[in-house]
């Protein structure tokens, strides 16, 4: 096999710095930012001064790094066989001309720079690494993305620079920009930094961060003080200049409250701040925190040695994440000047980190103002401002973008082999890679770093990583250390983005320990509340006092209002009548008095007058005092509120039902839930129907056990044990179960001959979960026959479960296909305040939101508890009770575990005892609800139930259930130990005649059916049906067990098989493939997931006064079907709660926006809470609620109301419509008057007027104002081809020719009176010939101006569907404006040359002077031509065309006019005027 090497270069712009390759190396590029120039400012009157390189010592390791990489790799014997890797290095100088010239380099392959040329052939450049900095990326990427190279930048770039469409060839070892600004926000956030500066270098760069953070910070409720933009790099002297300026301004920052700054942290940053502490004089920590972003590494020019970095202590960066991959100190201490003779770097790197000089011969001895350097100096002894022996992170993003490429072509080697080995050797040719064909296999790359890193990228050429959160601790060596203090995981979801460990950050020395304070103002205290101050950022706000009644519990927190008791009073219904009452009391009080007042004077004997007065007027002042007092007491002081007292039978052992098994039988055992807690010392109260469950179960067995063919001379047992939903109780419960007997003896069975083979349970997905992790040690088959949740069923840790009932999740989904099809999206959510319910809200959220659906409020419902705290439960349900009544939310979807339906009906008893009216609302309910209610809950109303909605587990109806039920009465079997309990409860009588104070005496006749259905049903519910099948299950798995067995093995023990030595472990195998169809026709089988395939009954809840109720089968949900067919409804039988009156019910945030309006998002509320906005003129909306308005075709216009487009309307100049007609009757009118002009001009040739004004000359101008008005109606009319042609051509040729013979004429009677001097040489330009010459010149050029438009752009008719909104104009499209105007300007230039001449000779004699005239013709054709053009551009449509008819005809209408009418008068009114005699006369 072919050897190979292959290289890796870094550009500089001067020479290569450093390069190590051997000939047929493939070579790794990289651009390095090693130094930067610094030039004094240049004064354009001597020779400029030269660059003084600046070395920023510390990114020396990132090309150490990179040699490091080479050197691992090629000693690797397993990556890369027979191939080595070299490389060159150039570095940018931080200058983009630099970095463009590298770059070139790097592509020439050689040290002098060919451009778009390989010089030499044996070097193959692969990949080029860098920039530090994204402008520098940008710069390589200019050129790069040009030849396909793939680039890897080891520096953070800006988000502008992601677009893969652009940058096709970039991968970046670091996490885009955009992920530290959140990252920035959650430290803030983390730490209460409310009120923050930020500084930033004057670039591009750093104003696409401030525009990227500034919003970022918003979000998370933080406010900037200030943002400071630092000077540009620029010439040293012009920099300490504007360091000086600022001086004041940067004080100033520094002394203000704000005591956090976040820093933009590119090189410049660093040097910048550097040299304004060092020119304050600040030698000390200052008391502030800085937050960098990852640009920066903490690093120090040669210049900044003496400079104290104390002002940054504490401070806080974002840096790239790094590793110590292994042996990469051992490789840094073995460097020293002379470690490779190629390296360019290492001279001015030793030089100027060690502040010594290696090279002293060619100076003299007084020159030398540092020592020499011996080579044996220490990297290790470097402060870390200059060096750091550990791997920073560009370096180790260098590190790795090396290792990249090499397991790209390692890939591509491997693929190309597997090419060859197929391939006849002769056909073969040299493998040589070109640098396109590694991009598919750098995106696919995936492999650990030496350091244990995971390195890959993702779909936009992004390495998935993090970034280290660091403090940086400084000592006065100028060393200093880096400790990480968390980290910032982009990918991770919103709560655990930001991880910091806060014991890291206060162990080292910050601000005296304490943790520092940035906000606008100090916290408002409890009893105080925020009120914001105008003008400032919504961070800064002063603190007001609560009024009386209203309270602020935390710090920086509105007030509410506050009641200390609840006031039980009757409330008077009318206070019209309250108050008429009183007053005909007062009425009467009052005229007793003044009847007994007037009689007090009557004898005493017989007198009570006195009395009566005296009573009255006691009497009249309580009740006249009454009033105020009444009005302004606001409560009545009564007894203490009863106390309740919540009991619960700790030590009682659960109720237990046992149908003992005949001999040899194995058993199906069950928990069944019936009680969660019990009232005082009375019996438990239960759940009533839950009862059903258990029947469930005996029925099934029974069914089995009657059932010849079935497990012949095999019967089937059970125990039933009781959970009282204590997790206690459910533990002791299942190891009673596997004890297999009454008596709890942990990990023993103590009847060997009766073993569980199985368990069904629980209801509740914490039951099923308690018995799930016993029941699982032992790989007992358990079924539950209710939801089960956690964790969505992990296999691994319940491997043992089989589920009768879907997941959770189908359900969720099923909800959203309902409100969608019933169009609700404004919904409240309940839910039970424990770990299920906060379970099922974190994941029906996200699903609602996807779904563009919101909810109103979310309200968790209090846990069951003692009774001394259910007063205070309450009272919390109360305050809740108002929200629940939200007019706007009339859908609530409920998590309806019986504990939280419990709780639910206690809150809607609620209204009536705080004068609040029923509920009306839709309850839409989880398939964990099967309207029940305790035994205490009988008398509660129903009412608010009534139409709810619930996805309720299916169920059907085995023969012969309901004729089992109607057989059960209270000693119906002696094992039941849930009868007594359950008969006394449903139907609130006693079995014990005994008990004395028990009124009502069980006769056992009462009948099941006629219980109401929240206690009790007769058609089998859902989970009693999941009951049924699980117990037909279990014996179809034994059945098939025993098939199977009798086919190779038989044990017989009496003449029977003996089946007890089947192990519950056994069955898995047969449950798993378990298939058959029970006695109500439905198929029983389960997925590869341990879950029922079956569906939900969507059921619809239909209440009774009488506390009955039915449910109503309204649809079905399949969670194996498609998406749009998962989900059936019948919307016909269901039935709304009566406050709707039987029209469906809406719930949305707020009304639909109609059609002609579209949604706008409101800012600061959930996006389905919008505001409606009337669609803009040509757009429409046709239906309600659409997310945007629609524009309409071009053809069509939007209708009034925005609802509807319309057909335009075509509209041009027309000869039928009135304007058309009236610029015809005008145009031909003129064209007449001309015609007539002409003839007496013809019949008059000969009279003295005529001939005096160039005869010839007056023909062509009539006959050119003829043609003009005439060409006029070539405008009027459906523009055609033809007629776009020709009309602005021949309007503007025929003006042309009636504009020169005006110039003519006017030229002629200039030169014929300047002729006649003596002497005068213009006597020979007098004549015909000028005047003809002028006029043919000058239609010739527009002749010419006209050919040419008509050549290069004709004009051409054209639909216009845009100026009018609701027309299409018919109209000639000029096809090049430019030459249109310069037809019109040419018109121009005659009209102001004619006027010209015209006014200049207005003074000549008037008899042979027709000046006058002319310019006053002229003035009135500009004047026409000038308005014309921002009327003409004004205007629209066929009024555009009217302007120029009405121009053309105003004007020629003025030529004809001012020159011609006044001759006409001469000739026709004053022929004595027109003779030789009187011209020469005047003359």
């Amino acid at each position: 096999m072919e050897s190979h090497s292959i290289q890796l270069c870094v550009s500089d712009p001067f020479l290569i710095l450093h390069e190590f390759y051997q000939p047929g190396d493939f070579i790794l590029g990289k651009i390095s930012s090693q130094a930067f120039g610094l030039r004094l400012e240049t004064n354009f009157s001597e020779q400029p001064s030269a660059f003084v390189i600046n070395v920023v010592p510390k990114n020396y390791q990132h090309i150490l790094a990179l040699a490091f990489a080479v050197e691992e790799i090629n000693e690797n014997p397993t990556l890369l066989p027979n191939i080595t890797l070299g490389f060159h290095i150039y570095d940018s100088f931080y200058n983009a001309k630099m970095t463009y010239k590298a770059t070139l380099d790097l592509l020439s392959t050689q040290h002098r720079l060919v451009t778009n040329y390989k010089c030499d052939v044996q070097n193959n450049l692969i990949a080029i690494i860098g920039g530090l900095d994204s402008w520098i990326s940008l710069c390589m990427l200019a050129i790069t993305n040009t030849y396909k190279v793939p680039q890897l930048t080891y520096g953070s770039l800006v988000s502008g620079l992601t677009d893969k469409t652009l940058f096709s060839s970039m991968y970046q070892m670091v996490p885009n920009e955009s992920n530290q600004y959140i990252g920035i926000a959650y430290l803030l956030q983390h730490f209460r930094w409310t009120w923050v500066g930020i500084f930033a270098i004057d670039y591009a760069n750093a104003q696409r961060f401030l525009q990227d953070l500034v919003p970022v910070l918003f979000q998370r409720g933080i406010c900037y003080s200030f943002i400071e933009k630092m000077p540009k790099w620029t010439y040293t002297e012009r920099m300490l200049k504007l360091l000086s300026q600022n001086l004041a301004t940067y004080s100033k920052h520094m002394n203000s409250n704000v005591n956090v700054f976040v820093v933009h942290g590119q090189s410049p940053s660093m040097y910048y701040l550097s040299c304004f502490f060092h020119m304050a004089g600040l030698q000390s920590p200052i008391g502030k925190v800085w937050i960098w972003t990852t640009h920066w590494e903490f690093e120090s020019g040669n210049n900044q040695r003496n400079w104290d970095m104390q002002p940054f202590q504490g401070a806080i960066s974002l840096t790239v994440h790094s590793n110590e991959p292994l042996g990469f100190q051992r490789f840094l201490q073995r460097i020293n000047p002379s470690w490779a003779k190629e390296d360019g770097f290492i001279h001015d790197f030793w030089e100027q980190a060690f502040n010594c000089l290696l090279k002293i011969s060619s100076m003299s001895e007084g020159e030398n103002i540092m020592e020499p350097c011996t080579g044996k100096e220490k990297l290790e002894n470097l402060p870390g401002l200059f060096f750091e022996m550990d791997m920073t992170g560009h370096s180790y993003s260098v590190y790795n973008a090396a290792h990249a490429i090499a397991n790209a072509l390692q890939t591509m080697f491997e693929s190309q082999s597997k090419y060859r080995a197929i391939v006849p050797e002769r056909q073969l040719q040299p493998w040589n890679p070109q640098p396109w064909q590694l991009h598919p296999f750098l995106r696919s790359i995936a492999f650990n770093s030496s350091a244990g890193d995971t390195i890959r990228f993702d779909e936009n050429g992004e390495l998935i990583a993090g970034f280290d959160v660091a403090k940086w601790v400084i000592f006065p060596n100028k060393s200093l250390v880096k400790v990480k203090v968390g980290q910032v995981d982009p990918q991770a979801l919103s709560g655990k983005v930001l991880i910091i460990q806060d014991e890291r950050i206060h162990r080292n020395t910050w601000l005296n320990q304490v943790l520092p304070n940035s906000v606008c103002n100090d916290n408002c205290y409890p009893g105080y509340s925020k009120q914001q101050k105008e003008g400032l950022p919504f961070c800064c706000y002063d603190c007001t006092q609560c009024p009386e009644g209203m309270i602020s519990a935390e710090k920086d927190v509105n007030m509410y209002l506050v009641t200390e008791e609840i006031i039980l009073e009757c409330n008077e219904g009318s206070e019209i009548m309250f108050y008429c009452v009183l007053g005909y009391m007062g009425f009467l009080g009052i005229v007793c008095f003044t009847v007994a007042f007037l009689a007090r004077k009557l004898p005493d004997s017989f007198n009570e007058a006195k009395f009566i007065t005296f009573g009255m007027l006691v009497f009249c002042s309580v009740w006249l005092s009454f009033v105020p007092t009444y009005l302004s007491i606001n409560t009545l002081l009564g007894n203490n509120p009863q106390e309740f007292e919540f009991w619960n039978n700790r030590n009682r052992f659960p109720s237990m039902l046992v149908f003992k098994p005949k001999n040899q039988e194995p058993k199906v055992a069950c928990i069944a839930l019936l009680s969660s807690f019990d009232f005082y010392n009375s019996p438990v109260r239960s759940i009533t129907k839950a009862y059903q469950h258990i029947l469930a179960l005996a029925f099934a067995v029974k069914e089995l056990n009657e059932n010849p063919s079935f497990l012949p001379n095999i019967s089937l047992g059970f125990y039933i044990l009781n959970s009282y939903n204590l997790g206690r109780m459910t533990f002791k419960a299942t190891l009673s179960l596997l004890s297999a007997q009454q008596k709890l003896i942990p990990n023993f069975s103590c009847e060997n001959r009766q073993k569980i083979k199985a368990a069904i349970g629980g209801l509740l997905t914490e039951t099923s979960a308690h018995m799930a992790s016993l029941l699982n040690i032992y790989k007992t088959p358990q079924l539950t026959h209710g939801s089960f949740s956690l964790a969505d069923g992990d296999k691994k840790q319940f491997s043992s479960i089989y589920r009768m009932v879907p997941g959770e999740t189908h359900q969720y989904r099923g909800v959203v296909h309902l409100l969608h099809h019933f169009r609700w999206t404004w919904i409240g959510l309940l839910a039970m305040d424990d770990d299920n319910g906060n379970r099922f809200l974190q994941r029906i959220v996200p699903i609602l939101s996807e779904n563009s659906i919101c909810f109103a409020f979310i309200y968790k419902l209090p846990m069951p508890t003692y009774m001394d705290e259910m007063a205070n439960l309450f009272l919390i349900q109360a305050e809740w009770y108002p929200v629940l009544m939200d007019r706007k939310t009339n859908v609530f979807y409920v998590y309806g575990e019986p504990p939280a339906m419990m709780a639910l009906r206690i809150t809607l008893c609620l209204g009536p005892f705080i004068s609040l009216p029923p509920l009306g609302k839709v309850w839409i309910v989880t398939s964990h609800w099967d309207f029940e209610s305790l035994s205490i809950q009988r008398i509660v109303d129903t009412e608010s139930l009534h139409g709810a909605l619930s996805f309720t587990v299916h169920s059907n109806q085995p023969p012969g259930f309901q004729e089992f039920l109607q057989t059960i009465r209270p000693f119906w079997a002696s094992g039941d130990g849930f009868i007594q309990n359950f008969w006394e409860q449903a139907f609130s009588c006693s079995l014990n005649p005994k008990q004395k104070e028990i009124k009502n005496i069980c006769s056992g006749e009462e009948k099941l059916e006629s219980l109401p259905g929240t206690m009790f049903e007769m058609h089998m519910t859902g989970h009693s049906y999941n009951v049924y099948n699980a117990v037909y299950a279990v014996a179809h798995a034994l059945h098939n067990l025993h098939t199977q067995r009798s086919k190779w093995r038989k044990l017989f023990e009496g003449g029977r098989l003996d089946v007890l030595n089947v192990q519950p472990w056994q069955l898995h195998k047969f449950l798993r493939r378990l298939l058959f169809n029970n006695s109500a026709g439905e198929t029983i089988k389960y997925d590869q997931e341990g879950e029922l395939v079956t569906v939900f009954d969507v059921t619809n809840w239909v209440t009774f006064s009488n506390g009955s109720f039915a449910r109503v089968e309204v649809g079905r949900l399949e969670p194996r079907a498609p998406p749009d067919k998962q989900l059936t409804l019948n919307d016909d039988p269901i039935v709304w709660h009566r406050s709707f009156n039987q029209v469906l019910p809406i719930s949305v945030c707020n009304d639909p926006c109609q059609p002609g309006y579209s949604k706008t998002k409101k800012e600061g509320e959930k996006f389905c809470c919008y505001g409606c906005t009337p669609c803009p003129e040509g757009m429409i909306s046709e239906q309600k609620d659409m997310e945007a308005c629609v524009k309409c075709p071009d053809d069509q216009y939007s209708s009034k109301d925005h609802n509807e487009c319309i057909l335009k309307v075509t509209s041009y100049l027309s000869h039928e419509e009135d304007l058309g007609s009236i610029l015809i009757m005008l145009a031909v009118s003129l064209s007449l008057v001309t015609a007539l002009v002409l003839g007496t001009f013809m019949k008059y040739k000969n009279t003295p007027i005529v001939k005096a004004n160039n005869r010839s000359l007056t023909y062509i101008l009539l006959l050119s104002l003829l043609l003009c008005f005439l060409s006029s109606l070539l405008f009027i009319g459906e523009p055609g081809k033809v007629t776009c042609l020709l009309r602005q051509t021949t309007f503007g040729l025929i003006f042309s020719v009636a504009l020169s013979s005006v110039l003519a004429k006017t030229i002629t009677v200039v030169l014929a009176f300047m002729a006649t001097k003596p002497g005068s040489h213009l006597r020979k330009w007098v004549g015909k010939k000028m005047a003809h010459s002028i006029v043919l010149s000058g239609s010739l050029i527009q002749a010419f101006l006209c050919s040419l438009w008509l050549y290069i752009s004709p004009p051409f008719p054209q639909m216009n569907m845009n100026s009018l909104p609701r027309k299409i104009i018919l109209e000639c499209n000029e096809g090049s404006a430019t030459m249109f105007y310069s037809v019109l300007g040419y018109l121009g230039c005659l009209a102001i040359a004619s006027l010209t001449v015209a006014f200049l000779a207005r003074k000549l004699p008037d008899s042979f002077n027709e000046a006058k005239f002319i310019t006053f013709s002229m003035l009135v054709f500009c004047s026409v031509w000038f308005s014309f053009v921002p009327s003409y551009l004004g205007s629209k449509g066929k009024f555009m065309v009217a302007v120029e008819i009405f121009s053309i005809l105003s004007s020629g209408a003025g030529l004809l006019g001012c020159i011609f009418f006044p001759k006409c008068y001469i000739i026709l009114l004053r022929p004595e005027m027109n003779n030789r005699e009187q011209i020469i006369r005047k003359v």
